[in-house]
């Protein structure tokens, strides 16, 4: 998978070469759609570990206060901050969150706890 530039996708099917827009009415084939698809940029992406699957994340049972991650020192409370989709810089996996149903994507982490068992 190469994650494109979705902006610039839009901009070429958007305006012609000269930056005039195109009209309804212009007729594209799919070749000429995938060849744009295939000259975007591939941007920059850099992988993210989820609260839910960091090591750091301490969860807590408690009606008032759900989770807790020291390294940031933030306070997940029930109903606020979604540890499913808040993420950090300093996150780092849990290798027992590395199953297939995790949206994990990193198949090595998957490999080392399939052959752990």
């Amino acid at each position: 998978m190469r994650p494109i530039d979705a902006d610039a996708l839009t901009k070429d099917l958007t305006y012609d070469f000269t930056g005039h827009p195109l009209h309804g009415n212009m007729k594209t084939s799919m070749g000429n759609i995938r060849a744009m698809i295939l000259a975007q940029p591939t941007i920059e992406a850099v992988p993210v570990v989820r609260c839910r699957e960091c090591k750091h994340l301490n969860v807590i049972n408690d009606p008032k206060l759900y989770a807790h991650c020291p390294k940031t020192n933030t306070v997940f409370l029930p109903f606020d901050l979604d540890t499913r989709e808040h993420f950090c810089s300093l996150g780092e996996r849990k290798i027992e969150t590395a199953l297939a149903k995790s949206d994990a994507k990193d198949e090595s982490l998957e490999d080392e706890h399939e052959a752990s068992k």
